[in-house]
């Protein structure tokens, strides 16, 4: 999956950033990431078994305000790896029921003080539940999944950012038979904790918010014999809380090897 994501703060906005206070920051993020995922022959019932892996390739340009001084800092390579140890899947008649839990370790680089880290310096765990109805007749695909991200503390920073709820949510109608497919898609990250340490007291626990919608396209094709799924989507943010504001855009293809 390919992201791109561009966004800023008001310059009143102060953000806590590896150990600092940063305020006017505006950030540029790019990722490359490549998932495998191996569904296994095991099966409980109609419970299907598999495991996963994602290495992400990103970039980070990030410039802001450290109390007077004005600065910039970059950062690139090999991000937070994600482990995927169980994912528990069930379909029938164009229902699909998923159920995973993501590991994302602290394995990208990570400096104390510098405004662009690739890296988190901390442990997140993600149980998500995804659901999806797939109507090939009519040409229609509505999925939703919601997960929480739980992170530990940074040891670097001693700050801890407070659980996060995601909801992300898409609809799209085919055109025609077998040609692309349009609608809509949406998001919400809602922080239902507060974040920890000294700067999280000093900044009142911290809890963000934001919401997305916009387009989405898909299209199916065919690729040396094995059929691709493609997606785009354009996701600007709004109503945005203590949190960067901007624009998103993802595109992802997956094939079954």
């Amino acid at each position: 999956m390919n992201l791109y994501y561009d966004a800023g703060t008001r310059k009143s906005q102060d953000i806590p950033v590896a150990g600092n206070v940063v305020t006017g920051l505006d950030a540029a993020f790019s990722s490359f990431a490549l998932s495998a995922i191996y569904v296994s022959n095991l099966h409980l019932g109609p419970v299907a078994f598999g495991a996963g892996i994602t290495l992400p390739g990103q970039y980070l340009d990030a410039r802001g305000s450290i109390g007077r001084l004005s600065r910039s800092d970059t950062s690139g390579g090999l991000g937070d790896m994600i482990v995927t140890p169980v994912i528990l899947g069930w379909h029938s008649r164009g229902h699909f029921l998923q159920g995973r839990a993501d590991i994302f370790a602290p394995t990208g680089p990570y400096n104390r003080g510098s405004l662009a880290n690739i890296g988190t310096n901390y442990w997140t765990f993600t149980p998500t539940v995804a659901y999806s109805w797939i109507q090939r007749k009519i040409g229609l695909d509505i999925s939703a999944n919601v997960g929480i991200d739980i992170k530990t503390t940074s040891d670097k920073t001693n700050y801890r950012s407070g659980a996060l709820l995601h909801l992300d949510t898409a609809a799209t109608k085919t055109i025609g038979t077998a040609g692309p497919g349009l609608g809509l898609a949406g998001s919400i990250l809602y922080q239902i904790t507060d974040d920890t340490g000294v700067l999280a007291i000093r900044l009142g626990g911290f809890q963000g918010r934001s919401f997305a919608v916009g387009p989405v396209g898909r299209y199916r094709f065919k690729l040396g014999g094995i059929a691709i799924n493609s997606s785009l989507h354009w996701l600007p943010e709004f109503a945005v809380r203590k949190r960067h504001s901007g624009n998103a855009v993802y595109l992802s293809f997956a094939g079954r090897f």
